[in-house]
Order: C-alpha cells, then structure tokens, then sequence
C-alpha cells in the first residue's frame, strides 16, 4: 500500500510539472532539466506506461532509441488526446514521440538497475588550511546515468545524483555557542570541501535522491571528529561611571577603546572551548607588539588603565598543539586629565545646571570646598562627579556670590615625573 500511495503522489506531483508527459502503473521521480521534454526515472519497468496528452485530438507516433542510435518503431494512435505505450525492458531508453509531425523526446531510467552504493565517507584534515576547511572523501559506487535526444551530435548529458550531507553546525549567538544540525546537498564528487568545524562532529552521507524518494535510503558516518580550528567573539566593557560631568569617560568603537581615566576595561574572549586551550595576552604601548608591558594567559583580560597613554592589546588563541589559531587586537587611548570650573549654576529644579560641579576627565584625588561671603564653609566634597546643589543644611542658600577652593590630581606627570597638579579658586554665582 505505501509503495502505491508513493507512486500516486509523485505522479501527481510530476504530471503537473512536466505538463503533457506522465508515467502511470509504478513509482517515479522526475529530473529537472532543460534538455529533454522530460526525463523520468522510475522505481522498476513492470506494468508501467507513458503516456502523453494532447490539448486537441492528435496523430501520434511512438518510437525507442538507445544511445547507439538504434531507433525502434512502437505504436501509432490516429485522432486521440491521449496515447500511451508499454515502458520497455530496458535499464535505460530514449522515447521519441511525433505528435501531428512535432517530435518530443523522453528517457527513462529503471533505477533498480542504478543504484546507488555507499561504501563509506572519510575526513581529511591534511589540508594546507585546515584551520578553515577540511575534505571528506566519499566513497560511491554508481553506475553513471546518462541520457540524450535522438540524433544528437554532442556528448551524452548526465543525471546529477544528488546526496545528503547532514552535521552539527557550531556558531556564536550573543554569549555561548550554539550548535545545530545542517543538512547540505552535495553531487558525486571526489571530494566535499566543508568549513573546519567549531565543535565536535561526524558527517553522515545519504542518498542518491531517486533512493531516498523510493524509501531506498542507505547512509554511511565517520567516526567523530574532534574540532581544532578556533575561535573567539570577544565582549568587550568598560565600566560605566554614571556621574554627567564627567568628560569622554568612554569614547569607545569597535576595537579602539577610548576613554578618562581611570579607564576600566574588561574583555571576555569567549572562545570555542575545548579546541582553543591556551589564551595569549599581549599590552604593549607599540603598535607591532615588538615589546609586551604586560603578557597574560588566562582566558579573559580585566585592567584599569590610570596612566594618560596608547596602548595596543592583542590576544591570541591557540589550539592544543598550537597549529590553528585566532586573533584579535585593540587600541587604547587612555586621555590626559582636564579640570574646569563653572562660574555660575541655577539650582531651581529645572534639571539644568541645578547643581554646582566641575567638569573633568582622568581625575586621581579631589577636595573641593565652597564658602559664603564671610567665608563659612557652606559644602565640601571629594568625588569629583558630585556637587553642590545649593541647600545650606536642608534649607535654600540665598542668591548671590560665593568662594569655592578646589584641588586635584590628573594621571598625567608634570616635566619633573608628578602627577599633575590642579588648584583652582574663585568665585561662582547662584542664580534661581
């Protein structure tokens, strides 16, 4: 019953697709090409027919042929829409049909008599870049299944068979690697170049198409293949500093990280671990790496940056014999340190200028301190990212004129080697 509803299905799927021509009585596949009206091949000859239909009543003229030539004489039908003959006891043959004096040309294939045989798939990772690819070999015994139309004077064409390669595909989303498995249709080929895998697989080959549409489909594996090609999809965070006022505290893009010190920076390599095993870090402040400041060997790279200066980090991933490897780098621009001070703020709660703060940029130590008229200390503070907003204990100091003393240190060095120093005093208005 399962081969006859096959049969039913695929005929129906193909009378539709090669229009006029059509198989009746057994199972059948069609093959898409260009060259014939059509070419079928079916799942054994007995009790099968061809049939063509024609739009009007039509002469018909049926005739075989081989690929020496030999040209047989089978039927004729006078004044129908519909004709048919017997498929013919051959594993391969050429049908030529004149209708009202139009040849049409079709080939039929007994697929029984051209089976497929896998004898086994192997993997080759002998390949000059096998970190990128590798080669599987298969091995496949299959009779080559050619066709033409009668009289043709070029070589016979040729049915691509067609074969399932299915594998564990190993990709990078968002934070971890994800594997799926993939299916690829590949033809009879020496050999199948596919991409060096990011986590272990085998291959598994199955086929031809014409077996596996017959419910025929056979498969063959190679043993697990351990992955060594790396790779790595670094996530790179500078640490967030909320404070506003705070200038170009991370000026960051793509691999050229920018920013105030101090410029916290945190990368995770995020590796297709277990084929990359050993972690290269290199901080340098040239751009060929001809120097390494700091070399580190864990996996990930976390460092506060608090000198004004251009740094280059590169990392390097290796697999365990070391013959596959990844890399990536990045440029540092740690900024020189700045520090101004306002001359007036309006604390009135429109979320503009409410309170009184400098605006700086790689900052070490700070102490600031504002004093009324009569030089009461009325707010003191030591983070340079907040300010006076304006209240005197709890209560809304009064329009005016008032003093303000600060000082700071910058990571940059003075000419003698020190840190450079800011004092900065004068006066700041507040205005309501």
């Amino acid at each position: 019953m399962r081969k006859i509803l096959l049969g039913i299905i695929i005929s129906f799927s193909f009378i539709l697709s090669y229009a006029q021509f059509s198989i009746q009585g057994v199972s059948f596949l069609g093959y898409s090409q260009n060259n014939l009206d059509s070419v079928f091949v079916v799942d054994g000859l007995a009790n099968g027919t061809l049939s063509y239909t024609s739009s009007t009543n039509s002469d018909f003229v049926w005739k075989s042929y081989d690929l020496n030539g030999n040209l047989t004489s089978l039927a004729t039908d006078n004044q129908v829409t519909v004709s048919s003959v017997p498929l013919q006891n051959a594993p391969s043959l050429g049908y030529e049909l004149e209708v009202d004096g139009q040849k049409k040309y079709v080939w039929v294939f007994d697929y029984t008599k051209f089976g497929v045989q896998l004898d086994s798939i192997k993997i080759d990772t002998n390949a000059e870049d096998k970190c990128n690819f590798i080669q599987l070999v298969p091995y496949i015994t299959a009779e080559k299944m050619k066709f033409e139309r009668y009289d043709q004077t070029t070589i016979p064409y040729e049915v691509t068979r067609l074969f399932d390669l299915q594998y564990d595909s190993t990709y990078f989303s968002e934070s971890s690697y994800i594997s799926e498995t993939v299916s690829r249709a590949v033809s009879q080929t020496s050999q199948i170049q596919v991409t060096s895998p990011l986590g272990n697989t085998s291959y598994k080959l199955s086929g031809d198409q014409f077996a596996k549409g017959f419910g025929r489909g056979q498969s063959v594996e190679t043993d697990t293949l351990q992955a060594f090609a790396t790779a790595i999809n670094p996530k790179v965070t500078i640490q967030t500093r909320t404070a506003t006022n705070e200038m170009q505290k991370d000026q960051s893009e793509d691999t050229t990280l920018s920013g105030s010190a101090p410029l916290e920076v945190e990368i995770l390599s995020c590796p297709n671990v277990p084929a990359a095993t050993d972690f290269e870090w290199c901080l340098s402040t040239e751009s060929d790496f001809s120097t390494c400041q700091l070399s580190y060997i864990d996996k990930d790279f976390r460092y506060s940056f608090k000198e004004p200066e251009t740094y280059y980090l590169r990392l390097r991933v290796y697999n365990s014999d070391a013959t596959c490897s990844s890399e990536i780098s990045y440029k540092m621009n740690v900024l020189e340190s700045s520090l101004d001070v306002p001359n007036v703020f309006t604390p009135n709660g429109d979320g503009k200028n409410d309170e009184f703060r400098v605006a700086y940029k790689s900052i070490l130590t700070f102490s600031g301190a504002v004093y009324d008229r009569w030089g009461r200390l009325v707010y003191s503070w030591t983070d340079p990212g907040k300010g006076w907003d304006g209240n005197i204990g709890g209560t809304k100091a009064s329009e005016g004129t008032y003093f303000y003393f600060i000082e700071a240190t910058g990571v940059d060095k003075d000419s003698n080697g020190n840190n450079v120093k800011y004092v900065k005093k004068g006066n700041v208005n507040l205005l309501r």
